[in-house]
């Protein structure tokens, strides 16, 4: 939508848009990949409670939001994928991921959420549970926030980051993951802040080359499972 600002006389002074923000509500069975293809940036798809079989692929800036992490689950039932979310682009985009749970069958060798390229993501109030490769992926220039939410019960890594990557986790869990809880490479970036990491059989959090991590008033505790 454009709008003109003038003066008292009637002379233009400014011209732009302003990005409209159109609700969009799924139901189960409802295509939420068709909403994303439709929407226009800025968009919030509203998903009503109950399970969403439907793997996503996010190239735009929109919010997905739940009706609670406890009612509203996105699962995927492939056996092989690169994510049951991917968000990927080559221009900044913004992505919120809020109120449900994204879950994958055991047999599910993918990541809960998968951000590339330059995305902005940010994920509230949810979970990430049971995919076999990892929780979440943060690779290339991508940045996330993980706020109030728990990563937990995946298979290989609750959370890895990679490239140029950065994580920023407040108020979350990273917990019962089979392996390893954070694995941080390259020249990635993690803060932990009021945060907890615990419950691995291996690291709670691992380092390898240039990465970083930085941790406020956080826990890392009760890992290295394997060896106890």
């Amino acid at each position: 939508m454009e709008y003109v600002v003038s003066d008292s006389g009637g002379r233009e002074l400014r011209t732009g848009r302003v990005r409209t923000r159109v609700y969009r509500d799924r139901e189960p069975g409802q295509s939420i990949q068709q909403a994303i293809n439709n929407a226009a940036e800025g968009a919030i798809i509203c998903l009503s409670a109950g399970t969403f079989d439907e793997k996503l692929k996010i190239n735009k800036g929109i919010t997905l939001r739940g009706a609670g992490r406890e009612q509203t689950n996105m699962k995927s039932i492939e056996l092989k994928l690169d994510a049951t979310i991917l968000i990927v682009a080559d221009a900044e985009i913004e992505v919120s991921i809020e109120s449900l749970s994204i879950l994958a069958t055991d047999a599910t060798y993918a990541y809960g959420v998968e951000a590339r390229g330059m995305a902005k993501v940010t994920i509230l109030d949810s979970r990430i549970s049971g995919h076999e490769r990892g929780g979440l992926y943060v690779t290339d220039s991508a940045q996330l926030r993980l706020t109030n939410s728990r990563i937990s019960s995946n298979g290989n890594v609750g959370l890895e980051v990679s490239d140029s990557g950065q994580v920023n986790l407040t108020n979350s869990q990273v917990v019962d993951n089979r392996l390893v809880g954070l694995l941080v490479h390259g020249y990635s970036r993690v803060s932990l802040t009021d945060s907890q990491v615990s419950g691995h059989y291996l690291e709670g959090i691992a380092v390898v080359g240039a990465g970083q991590v930085s941790l406020t008033n956080s826990q890392v505790s009760s890992n290295l499972r394997w060896y106890s």
